[in-house]
């Protein structure tokens, strides 16, 4: 898994933060890095006065801006991977643009930061990168940028992963991306959020998608066949269930608790009322998280290509 790692980019120095964890996890998987640029149109219609072909002279002149970047920055790449990294500019919408290029190359992971400011061309990350994740059926991590040069061979871990469960099949297509990032040298820590019990309730109600899990006991022992499972195929994994309330609150506490490096997370893809179950929980883990975070739309939510 992740043999293609594609890295969109908008010419800001936020958003190249995404390289030294594109290039951790090429060095873990022994994937290629692919980086792209969706040049993204100025909307219209333009003063008169302007010259008829204004619009394609400019869009002509940001590609050619963008590709002598990816250009430039694909060459630092190479010494650094050994491998030829390519890269591709297309026009259109970001998330568009970035699953179009993704279908092209097979791409099975992207790893984009989830804000860009200024570069080359308007700055496109942030809205795009939520658009990314509920619009493609390849797993999307996303770091947040940090201030100050860009380190591109700072070493990034990524083998301590956290992955929040809640019984649904949905939420265990997160193992998969989980596993490979971990590594038979990593460890997975599985996370379970019960609401605190109420009097006379009856059995406890998971809040991450409103679903019975039973009680604390019997969400443990799910957990630990999970961690069975992942043990058989040579991934270590601890397991803890949590009481709260909040179950984005508790996936970052135990995130900071576990040290982990990465939360790997299954979300719903559709925006509507959708996203008040599990896709509400994995914006605000995004939101919150201060690691990395691989989030992913399963296929299971009825996109069946790889990048659809």
């Amino acid at each position: 898994m992740f043999e293609t790692i594609l890295v969109p980019l908008d010419g800001s120095p936020s958003a190249e933060h995404a390289i030294p964890a594109a290039l951790a996890v090429a060095r873990r998987t022994g994937g290629r890095i692919r980086l792209a640029h969706v040049f993204v149109p100025m909307p219209g219609p333009f003063p008169a006065d302007l010259p008829d072909d204004f619009a394609a002279r400019q869009e002509r002149e940001a590609r050619d801006r963008a590709a002598e970047y990816l250009e430039r920055l694909a060459r630092r790449l190479d010494d650094l991977t050994q491998q030829t990294v390519g890269y591709d500019v297309v026009t259109g919408s970001v998330a568009d643009g970035v699953h179009a290029i993704a279908r092209l190359h097979g791409a099975d992971l992207i790893v984009m930061t989830t804000h860009g400011r200024g570069g080359f061309a308007r700055a496109w990350l942030g809205s795009g990168a939520d658009a990314v994740v509920r619009g493609t059926g390849v797993p999307v991590l996303l770091t947040r940028p940090r201030s100050g040069e860009v380190e591109i061979s700072a070493d990034v871990r990524l083998s301590r992963v956290i992955v929040p469960l809640d019984g649904s099949d949905l939420a265990e297509e997160a193992l998969g991306p989980a596993a490979s990032l971990a590594g038979t040298d990593g460890r997975i820590t599985l996370v379970a959020v019960a609401a605190p019990p109420l009097p006379d309730a009856g059995p406890t109600v998971s809040p991450i998608l409103m679903r019975p899990m039973g009680r604390e006991s019997e969400a443990h022992a799910y957990l630990q066949q999970v961690a069975a499972r992942l043990a058989a195929g040579g991934v270590g994994a601890d397991v803890r269930v949590l009481a709260h309330a909040a179950p984005a609150v508790a996936i970052l506490e135990a995130t900071a608790d576990a040290g982990a490096d990465i939360i790997a997370i299954a979300t719903h893809g559709r925006g509507g009322i959708a996203r008040f179950v599990l896709g509400s929980t994995a914006d605000k883990v995004i939101r919150g998280a201060t690691v990395p975070v691989l989030a992913w739309r399963p296929r299971t939510e009825g996109n069946d290509s790889p990048a659809a």
